[in-house]
């Protein structure tokens, strides 16, 4: 009876370390907005979409109507590409807006 007690017990702490070793170290993706100015280039922007690409990121939307494109990645791949963005840098008025989604309501409402 001990014997199957802390063979339970062993599979138990097994399964728990397994579950803990798979999932630490992954933060949760969120979902975020990049916007450029009206002057930035198509080639600019095409290359922000590969470097976030090559990051981890998945792109989920690009804009027709703003230069624009919405896409998941975790704090540390935005954290990575804020400070890979040297074309950005080297021209100011390039430099993309990038923030969190979020809902936006017309009236302020919870809805």
């Amino acid at each position: 009876m001990q014997l199957r007690f802390f063979y339970t017990f062993l599979l138990f702490v097994i399964g728990v370390a397994s579950a803990y070793a798979i999932t630490s170290g992954r933060e949760p993706k969120a979902s975020w907005l990049i916007t450029f100015p009206e002057g930035a280039p198509e080639a600019f922007i095409s290359s922000s979409i590969e470097q976030l690409k090559k990051a981890g990121a998945d792109v989920t939307h690009t804009f027709t109507f703003i230069k624009s494109y919405a896409f998941t990645a975790t704090e540390s791949v935005i954290d990575m590409f804020k400070n890979l963005d040297t074309q950005a840098t080297a021209n100011a008025a390039w430099k993309p807006i990038i923030e969190k989604d979020s809902v936006v309501t017309a009236l302020g409402g919870n809805n």
